[in-house]
Formats: C-alpha cells, structure tokens, sequence
C-alpha cells in the first residue's frame, strides 16, 4: 500500500478532477503512474506510512478525517482496511471529488462541509481521528482540540500531525498570519513542548511522538513545492521519483543528532495522544 494507490483505481472521469489533467490518454498514463509511485507528494508520501503506523486503523472503527482535504487518507483507510470513514473540509469541490471517490470504491466514506471546530457531531462517538496539517489553519486551536476530546469514546486515540514552529519573532508571525483568511495558516507552526502541552490540558495523554521531513527531504520538498506552484504538473511528475531517492537520505542522519536544538532538522512531527 503506497500514498494514493487509489487514484489507479477510478475512472478517468474522476481522476480528471483530482490532477486536473483532461487528456483521456494521459489519464490513463497517469492511473499506471499511480499504480507504481503513488501519488507525487513528497511530503505527504513520507508522512503516510508514519500515520498509518501510530493510527493502526481497524475494520469497523469509527474514524474521523478532520480536515480531509480531497479525502486521500479517508478513502485510502476505508478501503485497504475496512474503517468507517468520517471527512469534513472547508473546500466544497475537494469534498465532493472525495464523495465521488468513496462512491465509486464502495466504501464507507462520507464527507461533509464546513469547520471542524463547528461541526455538529455525537460525543463519544469515533475510535480515533487524524488531523493531518490542518491545526495550524485554526485560529482557536485549544477549542478544537477539547472538541476532539468530546468526540472520541474512552482511550480513543488523536494522530496530529503539524509544521514546527520557523523561526520567526512574535511580530513576524503577526504581520505575516496576522490577516490570514479562512482556511490559510494562521501560525507557521508549533513548538513540540507547546503543542504537547494543549493536548494534555485538552484532557489527552501523550503516547508517541516521532519528528518528520529531516534536512534532505526539506530540500526535496522545498524544490518540489516551487515546480507545483508553477503549475507543471508534467514537469513534477516526472522529477518525483528522484525527489523521493533524495528523500530517502534522511535516512542516514541519525535519529537522535540535533543541530541547534533540532532532532535532525526536522520540519514537523505526528503525535499520538489517548484520551483519558
């Protein structure tokens, strides 16, 4: 199982929507592109697994996607695993390219619209819920984690996962998020003790947390990133496959090897979190 293996899967007429390609022929090209590199996501290829690994998703479980983008983990959960899918997102069109994804494999998935800090949904009621890159777009971040809270039945489990903090004064941060609209950052990222801390308070108790994206997938991803916002999309898919080999060198920093008080450089990380 690879990051949107999925996506080889379903019919050329929703794929159109995914990758935004309308070719028939290169649809098709891109449905075997799928099926042997995933989708081409330098960061969210490495991420993946990682989520997956500390989430253990279970047939049946009750899980809740919140801010599920174009429903990727969603979909891709509900069908390698059997998991009763939950996905809300502030993007109408993402939700119903998912919708129609989630159709199509017959899976149980469902999406809804709208904030998922004000989402009307039962208490005690999912397994576990992943938030993937999504809590640094939300202004009112305690609030949202006490909601995750609510929303998971006893020794239900929370995967977070988010940007650490750059480093950035308090006025930088301001004049730079201060104006940020909905659904854009609102911070650049956390400090882990900080983070760690709001869970905690939040009435969770920390379990696991691993640090991602150390200093050679940063610079894949950085590179990678400024091909997708020119809008190549020939150009990025073709270049994936050797960001992802200059990712894998991260694998030969160590572990525990800090610069600047920084485990390996790291960009990020997941954290697992029961609540009690």
């Amino acid at each position: 199982m690879i990051y949107g293996d999925i996506y080889s899967i379903i019919p050329e007429s929703i794929l159109s929507g995914v990758s935004g390609i309308k070719s028939q022929f290169f649809l098709k090209c891109g449905k075997i592109y799928f099926k042997i590199f995933g989708y081409p996501d330098v960061a969210s290829f490495g991420r993946f697994p990682k989520v997956l690994r500390m989430l253990n998703p279970q047939k049946n479980e009750k899980i809740f996607d919140a801010g599920c983008g174009n429903g990727i983990y969603a979909n891709s959960i509900a069908y390698h695993f059997g998991s009763k899918m939950l996905g809300c997102d502030l993007d109408k069109k993402r939700i119903r390219i998912a919708q129609k994804i989630a159709n199509y494999l017959k899976v149980d998935a469902k999406f809804s619209f709208g904030e998922i800090e004000k989402i009307n949904l039962p208490k005690n009621y999912f397994d576990k819920i992943i938030c993937i890159e999504v809590i640094e777009h939300i202004k009112n971040d305690d609030l949202l984690i006490k909601k995750f809270n609510t929303l998971l039945k006893d020794n239900g489990a929370l995967i977070l996962s988010t940007a650490k903090k750059e480093e950035l004064t308090e006025q930088e941060e301001q004049e730079r998020f201060g104006k940020a609209e909905k659904g854009e950052h609102v911070r650049s990222g956390y400090e882990l003790s900080d983070l760690l801390k709001k869970i905690e308070n939040a009435g969770f108790k920390i379990v696991d947390w691993q640090p991602f994206y150390r200093f050679f997938s940063k610079v894949a991803i950085k590179i990678q990133q400024k091909i997708y916002k020119r809008n190549l999309i020939f150009l990025n898919l073709l270049t994936f496959p050797l960001f992802l080999l200059i990712a894998k060198l991260d694998l030969f920093i160590p572990s525990k090897m800090k610069w600047n008080n920084n485990f390996g450089w790291y960009r990020g990380f997941i954290i697992k979190a029961i609540k009690e």
